[in-house]
């Protein structure tokens, strides 16, 4: 058996080694052996990025996205003293360009972002400063703070765990707040246009605006009695619910962590 790559194949059968400048067969590790003494016959067209901070104790990334020049932008957090957000901006060659880390008197997560047409980048997340707050930040590409925005109450856990962006810029971060699934729009200059909650014990993990902009599908989950259903809903750019499906079996535990739209707006 063997895989087919521009230039020649990988095969598991034994042979010599041909030259970078023929095609031909080479085994895996003959492959392997080549491309580690850049005798490789195509050129590379991958890249692996790395970060790593002397001071961290931890180092997790939980989102990644690409802009239309292939820079590649990823958000997560680390620990120096506390949890901080962090987001870092990678060129089509891997290359780091900048990060940027927001911190807080308390510990700060990053749980996703997205970028919208002028390249912006918006990351969500959590601040645990007086009390717990979800938090949505905007950089421009150049890793220039627009804005921060946090929203919470005294006393009560708020949460974005998920972000989506439309195409006049507008943000949807999704999550919860005191146990309810929370979904908030804020415009391109991060003024607040509205906040939904659901009733039931719930959550929100992940949100997709769809080809017209016009609508927010989120995925997540509620809980009724002793059972946790995956909830999926549709919500126009108003704020207002089209509709909500639930799936699940009793008995059982069902989470929707993430989901995408096709060509159709399915």
């Amino acid at each position: 058996m063997s895989a087919r790559y521009p230039g020649g194949f990988i095969t598991k059968t034994p042979t010599a080694p041909t030259s970078s400048s023929a095609p031909g067969i080479w085994t895996l590790d003959q492959a392997m052996q080549n491309q580690k003494a850049g005798n490789w016959p195509v050129p590379i067209t991958y890249w692996i990025g790395r970060s790593t901070n002397a001071s961290a104790s931890q180092f997790y990334g939980n989102g990644i996205v690409q802009d239309t020049s292939g820079n590649t932008y990823t958000a997560g957090y680390l620990t120096i003293s506390a949890l901080t957000i962090f987001l870092i901006k990678f060129n089509s060659a891997g290359v780091i360009q900048w990060q940027r880390n927001l911190t807080g008197s308390g510990n700060c997560f990053g749980w996703d972002l997205a970028i919208d047409s002028n390249n912006n980048i918006y990351v969500s997340g959590i601040s645990t400063n007086s009390n717990q707050e979800g938090v949505v930040v905007k950089y421009n590409s150049s890793g220039t703070l627009q804005w921060q925005k946090k929203i919470g109450t005294s006393g009560l856990s708020s949460d974005f765990r998920g972000i989506a962006v439309d195409s006049s810029s507008n943000s949807y971060g999704v999550g919860y707040a005191n146990s309810r699934a929370q979904i908030v729009k804020y415009n391109s200059s991060g003024t607040l246009q509205w906040q939904r909650k659901l009733n039931e014990v719930s959550a929100w993990y992940g949100a997709q605006v769809d080809s017209t902009a016009a609508n927010v599908y989120v995925g997540g989950y509620y809980q009724t009695g002793a059972d946790d259903f995956g909830l999926i809903a549709k919500i126009d750019n108003s704020g207002t619910l089209q509709w909500q499906r639930s799936l699940g079996t009793a008995g059982r535990y069902t989470y929707i962590r993430g989901l995408g739209l096709d060509s159709s707006d399915n």
